[in-house]
């Protein structure tokens, strides 16, 4: 009897060693497994499981497009309109007649290579650029004028041996003459000068003159030196000016501007 008992209390040890070992092992596994089993997102369980791997590249992806965001605003916000130079380059002339300033460079000797010129003075337009005002200001490389401004005096830019860079606003109505002479920003197209889109001059030894298609204005004195011209023609679309029988008029026909000397 007594052998049995001691055969029934080994069966037990050995059956409890062997629970033990087994929780003792398996929760190892277990944990192990659980360190890199993927998880699921959704309930579905067919659904493709995500790691936690996989969630760092997202959130790095996700950082990586707010910063190139962050960098469109960037370079969007460049495009703000700049900020007018400091009244104290300038002299401010009040015109009565049009309630507005003219403005003109105080020191030509003393002038930023890059003007942004203002549209206000003292709370009313500036309205004209005077004569003469920039003239040989040799340190002036690029001007910007505003919208308010109508006018540009005679010889307001002569001299400018360094203005590369202008553009004339459609505010302006009229450029005196000589405005540009002397400026790298003059172009010559076949005997004709320009300045963004308007004319102003043309050599003297031209014979045919053809004004282009976005051409503008045409400064005061454009043909003062022109003294071998013999046709005048007008690209086909330019909303201002025609030809007729090789002459110059407005696009209405009313107003003759230049005849053809020759």
């Amino acid at each position: 009897m007594k052998k049995f008992l001691c055969f029934l209390l080994i069966i037990f040890l050995v059956s409890s060693l062997a629970v033990f070992a087994a929780c003792e092992f398996g929760g190892e596994v277990g944990n192990s497994n659980s360190a890199s089993t993927p998880i699921s997102i959704s309930g579905d369980p067919e659904s493709t499981p995500v790691s936690i791997d996989d969630e760092s590249e997202s959130e790095g992806e996700t950082e990586a497009e707010s910063e190139s965001e962050s960098e469109s605003e960037s370079e969007t916000g460049s495009d703000i309109e700049r900020e007018p130079t400091s009244d104290e380059y300038f002299e401010f002339k009040y015109l009565s007649f049009t309630d507005s300033y003219e403005i003109k460079a105080k020191n030509v000797n003393n002038m930023p290579a890059e003007i942004v010129l203002p549209s206000t003075h003292d709370g009313k337009a500036v309205t004209s650029i005077g004569d003469w005002a920039f003239s040989n200001c040799s340190s002036l490389e690029s001007i910007e004028i505003p919208d308010s401004v109508t006018s540009i005096g005679d010889w307001a830019f002569e001299g400018c041996r360094s203005l590369k860079s202008i553009e004339i606003p459609d505010s302006v109505t009229s450029i005196g003459g000589g405005a540009f002479e002397g400026c790298p920003c003059v172009q010559n197209e076949n005997g004709v000068s320009y300045v963004d889109k308007w004319l102003v001059g043309c050599d003297e030894s031209v014979t045919l003159v053809n004004i282009r298609e976005d051409t503008v204005g045409i400064a005061d004195n454009a043909f003062s030196y022109c003294s071998s011209i013999e046709s005048i023609t007008v690209a086909e679309g330019n909303q201002y000016y025609k030809s007729i029988d090789g002459n110059l008029y407005t696009k209405d026909g009313k107003t003759l501007i230049q005849y053809a000397i020759g």
